[in-house]
């Protein structure tokens, strides 16, 4: 006769298997309470993976760069008044350049030389940060700039992403030039993305970048005292434009929140 035998390891105790269940329930609960931080925030240039210290320091670039442009955006008329060599090393802006061409060139000597260099090395002193971010984040980098951005935005950037596919650092050229849309941490990202060398990137860049200035430095020699004449009319009302500027950023800011907030409660 044949007798009923309990398993290998004994019988199996219900309240201890039980227990082994809600412990493994309890640790599983426990993970998810532990999860890190960029595991639920949604929209990372580098994806759901932890991030390193290179993806940190250059994602802190990036929104510094955010913060610095909107500082200097109420600040932008005021420099208006600033004497040329000023402006330059600031924003080494083309309204610069025309400046110094007509009031510095006239006085002969090498100062607007110097300032001229300077402008070139001030307008590209921050366009190494995306060509990192694409080194790093990849097609990450182009999403993470567009993603709340408007159609036209958007399209504007495939625009300049594809020319910049197509013809490479060559597609520098294209961000220096006036009122095309061709968004330049677009090209920047794009040339880091392809591999292009950051000696490659900056050489290009920096020659770009003199050229156009040394073209609105002549224009300014040519056209000379109207320039100025302009110029200073515009830095007489320069607080008023600087005032708007700022009704403009924090009016724009809270329309898209009430907006954001909006779509938000239609979803739910």
């Amino acid at each position: 006769m044949t007798s009923r035998e309990d398993p290998p390891n004994g019988p199996v105790d219900p309240e201890a298997e039980q227990a082994e269940t809600s412990g493994d329930a309890r640790s599983e609960t426990k993970a998810d309470d532990e999860k890190e931080w960029w595991e639920d925030v949604k929209g990372l240039p580098w994806g759901q993976r932890r991030p390193t210290r290179a993806d940190l320091g250059c994602l802190f670039a990036i929104m510094g760069l955010g913060l610095y442009g909107l500082a200097m955006l109420p600040l932008r008329p005021l420099l208006l008044t600033a004497p040329p060599f000023v402006q330059a090393l600031v924003t080494g802006s083309s309204i610069a350049m025309v400046r110094v061409g007509a009031e510095n060139v006239p006085q002969g000597g090498w100062l607007w030389i110097v300032t001229m260099l300077i402008a070139t090395l001030s307008i590209v002193k921050f366009d190494w940060i995306y060509w990192w971010a694409g080194r790093l984040w990849g097609q990450g980098l182009i999403d993470y700039l567009m993603g709340q951005r408007s159609e036209r935005a958007k399209r504007n950037a495939a625009r300049a992403e594809k020319l910049t596919n197509k013809y490479s650092s060559l597609a520098l050229f294209l961000t220096y030039v006036p009122l095309l849309p061709i968004p330049g941490p677009i090209v920047y990202g794009v040339l880091g993305i392809a591999g292009t060398s950051l000696r490659k990137f900056l050489i290009t860049d920096l020659i770009f970048a003199l050229l156009t200035r040394a073209v609105y430095v002549y224009l300014g020699w040519r056209i000379g005292e109207p320039v100025v004449v302009v110029l200073q009319k515009i830095g007489d009302y320069s607080w008023y434009l600087s005032i708007a500027l700022l009704i403009g950023v924090f009016a724009t800011y809270f329309w898209r929140s009430r907006k954001k907030v909006d779509e938000t409660a239609d979803k739910e």
